[in-house]
């Protein structure tokens, strides 16, 4: 058997996130995936068994970026404060930076199609469950981006700060 072409697996990525922008999480097919890749759906097949294999892929790989990005290991001198500051911006910054494939990945996780094995995930800030900690985090951070995308005066570096320090608020003690 020959190996899987790394080009066609990303050209297949790229189309499903362009299909997702188009049409949303419901409106992906492999139709869609194959006309916007230029590859036949033969070949989609060929790699991925279905649509559902290639969304848990991409919510994979968007969360092995996620972990290389993140610091999700800090000096035990560090204080509650200088950790959380590190994290805000870390994930401000990612989020941004991957608005549409973590918003894939954030509609592929509550869609009832991610299997509860790809759901885990790991890290410690603070002496609580670390995944309801970084869900907490990235969804306050989710609608702030998503809201700097659609009105971008709200996205201001005083604006990024100022929503940083009434969320550090909220939860500080």
């Amino acid at each position: 058997m020959r190996p899987k072409d790394p080009k066609k697996i990303e050209s297949i990525y790229e189309a499903t996130l362009k299909t997702y922008e188009r049409y949303g999480l419901s409106g992906i097919t492999i139709k869609r995936i194959s006309a916007i890749s230029n590859l036949s759906t033969g070949a989609i097949y060929t790699y991925f068994k279905t649509k559902n294999d290639i969304l848990e892929a991409l919510f994979i790989r968007i969360g092995s970026i996620r972990k290389e990005t993140f610091p999700f290991h800090f000096s035990n001198s560090q204080t509650f404060e200088e950790k959380f500051d590190i994290f805000w911006n870390t994930i401000y910054d990612f989020e941004t930076e991957h608005f549409l494939e973590t918003n894939l990945a954030n509609d592929f996780f509550y869609s009832g199609n991610c299997s509860e094995e790809i759901r885990i995930d790991k890290g410690i800030l603070k002496d609580i469950h670390p995944l309801l900690f970084g869900k907490f985090i990235a969804s306050t951070v989710r609608i702030l981006v998503k809201q700097n995308q659609y009105e971008p005066s709200f996205g201001s570096v005083p604006s990024k700060e100022l929503q940083k320090s009434l969320v550090w608020d909220a939860i500080k003690n």
